[in-house]
């Protein structure tokens, strides 16, 4: 919706939005390109408890709203899954448990990492189990082109930061900021995000 304006070149470039992965000339510049796949019905809850909480829309405004852009998420945002190198889906564990949700008691959520490129991930389970204390499935396809890793559990974040630098020690003399980790799923997808960062700088000096 702003006018265009120019980013400087830097060592790494972080591209954000909705149609990051739209075009095909912006997606052939990636080295690592991530999607964020969030359950519907949970999707439905967070933007309820945003809008209503802190906006102060009424419920039948935001469902309203949700149902109106429906065929464009699913024309132009969804199929962009397609084309990540990783893909985030974030599901609650019971998705009866959304309906007495709040937050104050917020829902109990899993994980589904899938990696089309692997992401050192027999390493990641280990540390999953056994440093975090999480519940780890992992799958791969038939042709192991990706690897799909199902998390439940709760994670802290001191346990993710050991993880981490168990995973990939050496990601940590290019980072010139002291992580902030997170508890639960987003610590999570830090840590796997890392990892793959981890991978994708390794292949340019290779």
């Amino acid at each position: 919706m702003s006018r265009p304006f120019k980013v400087k070149s830097n060592d790494i470039i972080i591209a954000s939005g909705l149609h990051a992965l739209y075009l095909p000339i912006l997606r052939e510049c990636y080295d690592l390109s991530v999607y964020l796949d969030i359950d519907e019905d949970l999707r439905t809850y967070f933007k309820v408890q945003r809008d209503v909480n802190k906006r102060g829309y009424t419920i039948e405004r935001v469902l309203d709203a949700l149902a109106k852009r429906k065929p464009d998420s699913e024309k132009f945002i969804r199929p962009q899954a397609a084309f990540a190198d990783l893909i985030f889906s974030l599901r609650p564990i019971h998705s009866s448990s959304l309906a007495n949700a709040s937050e104050q008691n917020p829902p109990r959520l899993k994980l589904v990492v899938k990696s089309r490129h692997g992401f050192n991930e027999l390493s990641l389970k280990r540390v999953l189990i056994g440093v975090c204390g999480l519940h780890v499935d992992m799958n791969t396809n038939a042709d192991v082109s990706e690897v799909e890793i199902s998390i439940d559990g709760e994670a802290n974040a001191e346990d993710i930061q050991m993880a981490a630098q168990l995973i990939c020690p050496q990601i940590f003399e290019f980072l010139d900021l002291q992580p902030q980790w997170q508890n639960g799923v987003l610590g999570l997808m830090q840590l796997v995000t890392l990892s793959h960062i981890n991978q994708a700088l390794t292949r340019r000096f290779i």
